[in-house]
This record gives C-alpha cells, structure tokens and sequence, in this order.
C-alpha cells in the first residue's frame, strides 16, 4: 500500500505546483523586441512619419503577445491537469481493484487467513476508492479551458479594433499641424488604452 502511495503524493505534489509558474507582464521592465518593433512599422500607414507612434505601438505589440502566450500556456495547463488528474484517478482505482481481486484469489488458493487478508483487501478497496473520488473531485473543481479561451478572444479582438482605429486616424500628408498633433495624440490615446487593457487581463484566473 505504502508503494501504491507514493507515487501518488508525488503527483499531487507536482499537479499543485503546476499554477504557480505564471508571471505578470510588468511594462516598466519589458523589453521591446526587433520583431514587435517590425510588425508596428508594418502595421502602421506611413510609419516613417510617426517615429513616436511606432515606438508606442511596437510596445502594445510586445505587450499583447506576452499577454497572448500566458493565456495559451495557461490553458494548456489547465487542461494538461485536468487530463492528469482524471488518468490518475482512474488509474488508482484499477490498481486498488486488482489489488483486492489478487489478494482474494491468492487467499482462496492458499488456504490461509481469511480474516486477515480480506480486511487488508476492503482497506485497500477503501483506500483506492476514496483517493481516486478526491482526484475525481479535485479534477471537477478546476477552472475550464473555456475561460482561457474567452480572455484569449477579448484579447485578440481588442488588438483588432485599436488597430483599425489607428488606421483610421492615421493623418493625411499636407494636414494642418495643428490637426496633426491632436490625431498624433488620439492614436496615442488609443493605443495607450489598449495597452492598459491588456495589462489588466487576470491570467491567473
């Protein structure tokens, strides 16, 4: 039973351990990288003219895909422990179920003591079946992929509309400096706001 047990509370110990990799996007130490600074110069009309801009939305990529790839790897995990859970769960209660035939079996062809061995057997019957309930149980309460999967798509679909309200405002070649200045500042305005959105995403549940 003792060897039944271990490998068990290993598990346990490494499923609970599995939520607590996750890391929270801090802007003030976020690294721009070449590609987000690409992709902002691609996606922004006439990028040449607003070096400011680019710079600005080169970090709201940075900062979506960062956002992006915890969600994934925290859906992946969710998933990968509640797979787990149910394997082990399942899997308990086989060994404890051939556990008590074997023990039946090599009981009834030896001849021995009955009483003994068939209390060892309906421990172990309890044992396994009680363990495997929690690991069922435990398994029921995790958080669904589906919330993963709807932060994921709010985030996605934010990203979209900033960027076709930016596109939207880019300014016009001969524009009033005037005007100019006060769009400059609107797709700031925009792209801030997504910005502090996708900071606010809670990964963790």
């Amino acid at each position: 039973m003792k060897k039944t047990c271990l490998p068990l509370l290993l598990f346990l110990a490494t499923a609970g351990a599995c939520g607590s990799g996750y890391t929270i996007v801090d802007r003030t130490t976020l690294q721009v990288s070449a590609n987000s600074a690409v992709v902002a110069r691609t996606l922004l009309p006439s990028s040449e003219r607003f070096p400011a801009l680019v710079e600005h939305l080169a970090l709201a990529e940075e900062v979506y895909q960062k956002q992006l790839g915890l969600l994934r790897e925290r859906r992946n995990k969710v998933r990968a422990r509640k797979r787990d859970l149910n394997f082990a769960s399942y899997g308990l209660m086989g060994v404890s179920a051939l556990g008590v035939g074997g023990l039946a079996i090599g009981t009834a062809a030896s001849g021995g003591d009955k009483g003994g061995e068939l209390v060892g057997a309906g421990v172990l019957s309890l044992v396994g079946l009680g363990i495997g309930t929690i690991l069922q149980l435990t398994g029921a309460m995790q958080e669904e992929t589906s919330v993963a999967d709807d932060k994921l798509r709010t985030l996605q679909r934010a990203h979209d509309l900033m960027l076709e309200r930016v596109r939207m405002m880019t300014p016009r070649v001969g524009e009033n400096p005037v005007d100019l200045v006060q769009t400059q500042a609107q797709m700031a305005g925009v792209i801030e706001s997504f910005i502090s959105e996708a900071l606010h995403v809670n990964v963790k549940g």
